[in-house]
């Protein structure tokens, strides 16, 4: 049968399950509660059958009003031992659903989180990942006349072998999941298994070059993709070679277990490009690219900019609030709506520390989400900051300010949404792409105090430099501990460091024995942590 034809009834076998997601969802939104409650019941029902339920005596009967008495709230900390068993003993220890594999997680913690992804977590990922595809089609519907980029992870080898030690559950999808993969994913899920990182990144710019109906550009983090693409300078001569061949070449040993893709049409255009990255280029490797979807928020705000500046004329679509451990909002008519057809949801309000349901919100209230999910999470924080901006009829919306995570290296208390704020407002005042605070610690500075660096992208006036960090100073010190700590010598002046690659020294600074650069995420706050680069005394300029 022509692949066309194929292709075409499992598009309509997705619209058909993803238009019922939707109906769904867009029938829910104007009975939240009655909604909520019956997921909360059908997760006791999952919860009756673990050690952890039995513990607390969880039952399908419980109200929320029992449930938030009985079950603490919780973070990963808390429930790692428990995983940990679960994984070990194949038996439900957290999870009532059976357990398909434990899916990674490291974000800008220091430790791997396993979050297990159990049959009933899947479906509730799925309900939320058919509204998107919706949203999607909205915008256009060309995006399935043609292939896809959805980023894969790679592991550092540890965890890789963690990995492979409790099987991969996702080799038993079923068989429409694997068919509509086959025929719209351009990067097999293989990549993740490669040792290095840079022959994973070799290996998806082999098929994303390749690619000549590329429809859609699918990632969460806007810097993993312009972390990837900047390679494709490094390597061009290298890829040019794979992709007039057809075959892996000298990197045979190392990724010759994937199939390797072929395009003379790309392999000319490599070996005449130059090496810079331009919407010309682009345009002529990627020329029915239709949409680009990723966060556009927090921390990510500036490498959209970024990105869309190298695909000036491709329409964009946000994602929502979308983590591992599960899906707190989805785009749907041009807000971020809690995704209500999912997980169980209750929200830490920030000022009172009191917990309230979702149908108990109110406008312009800043809170944390805690899930409960078909993973076996319950009452699990999600420490970020959002605000509820509205309802789509009874349905809570909401923005991502930033993480609620903070550093404490002189007693200045500053959190990631605070510094996030000062970085974008500074960003506005000077037309500057900001990156990040570094906190530097005592033992890295010359004086004997600890200080802040902002890291910044290149400062057209050199003159304004000062002005910039007075400015920035100024900012942080509308927050009470950090001014507390430069009144009391505690904390040095915060400095500059503006660089004409910030994002690339950001994760040359950042990334540590187990992780690789370029594969770590950015955020507001960070601690300078290599010695051999000791940050200037006076002004911090650190040429490329």
């Amino acid at each position: 049968m022509d692949n066309s034809i194929v292709k075409n009834i499992f598009l309509s076998l997705a619209e058909y399950y993803s238009t019922y997601e939707h109906r769904r969802f867009t029938g829910s939104l104007s009975n939240v509660q009655h909604v909520q409650r019956q997921k909360l019941a059908s997760l006791l029902n999952l919860a009756e059958k673990t050690e952890y339920g039995s513990r607390f005596g969880l039952h399908a009967a419980m109200t929320w009003e029992e449930f938030s008495k009985k079950i603490p709230i919780v973070d990963y900390r808390d429930l790692a031992g428990l995983v940990t068993r679960q994984k070990m003993l194949g038996t439900p220890v957290i999870s009532g659903s059976s357990c398909r594999y434990y899916q990674p997680t490291t974000g800008m913690n220091e430790y791997v989180k396993w979050i297990p992804f159990t049959d009933q977590f899947l479906a509730e990922q799925e309900a939320a990942m058919s509204q998107i595809l919706v949203e999607f089609k909205k915008k256009n519907w060309d995006i399935f006349k043609g292939r896809h980029f959805w980023s894969v992870p790679w592991y550092p080898p540890l965890v890789l072998e963690e990995m492979k030690r409790y099987g991969d559950g996702r080799k038993t999808d079923s068989f429409l999941k694997k068919k509509i993969k086959s025929l719209f994913m351009i990067v097999p899920e293989t990549v993740s298994s490669i040792e290095s990182y840079e022959g994973y990144c070799l290996a998806n710019l082999s098929y994303l070059a390749s690619c000549d109906d590329l429809s859609l550009i699918s990632v969460w983090d806007p810097a993993f993709f312009l972390n990837l693409i900047d390679r494709l300078s490094t390597h061009r001569e290298e890829l040019a070679e794979i992709l007039w061949s057809g075959t892996w070449g000298k990197n045979k040993g190392e990724l010759g277990g994937m199939e390797c893709p072929e395009s003379r049409r790309a392999s000319r255009i490599l070996s005449g490009w130059e090496g810079k990255l331009t919407p010309d280029f682009t345009r002529s490797m990627w020329p029915r690219l239709c949409m680009i979807s990723s966060w556009d928020t927090g921390s990510s705000k500036p490498w959209i900019r970024e990105l869309l500046k190298l695909f000036p004329e491709i329409p964009f679509q946000a994602k929502g609030l979308w983590a591992t451990e599960g899906v707190v909002t989805i785009p749907c008519e041009g807000r971020f709506p809690l995704a209500v057809t999912s997980h169980f949801y209750e929200f830490l309000d920030l000022e009172t520390n009191e917990i309230h349901p979702p149908w108990g919100l109110r406008k312009g209230q800043f809170v944390s989400p805690v899930i409960s999910t078909g993973s076996g999470l319950l009452r699990y924080i999600m420490r970020e900051r959002i605000e509820v901006t509205g309802f789509l009829d009874q349905c809570p919306c909401f923005h991502y300010h930033g993480r609620n995570s903070g550093m404490d290296i002189a007693g200045e208390r500053l959190n990631s949404w605070l510094a996030q704020k000062v970085l974008d407002k500074i960003s506005a005042l000077f037309g500057i792409n900001t990156v990040s605070f570094f906190a530097v610690p005592q033992e890295h500075s010359k004086e004997n105090r600890p200080f802040y660096i902002l890291l910044c992208g290149p400062v057209i006036d050199n003159s304004i430099v000062r002005t910039i960090a007075d400015s920035a100073e100024n900012l942080l010190m509308e927050h009470l501990h950090y001014r507390l700590a430069r009144e009391l010598d505690q904390l040095a002046p915060l400095r500059i460091l503006s660089h004409p690659n910030p994002r690339q020294l950001y994760q040359k600074l950042t990334a540590d024995c187990g992780s690789a650069t370029g594969n770590v995420e950015i955020g507001p706050l960070a601690v300078w942590q290599k010695r051999d680069i000791r940050p200037d005394e006076e002004l911090c300029c650190i040429t490329a």
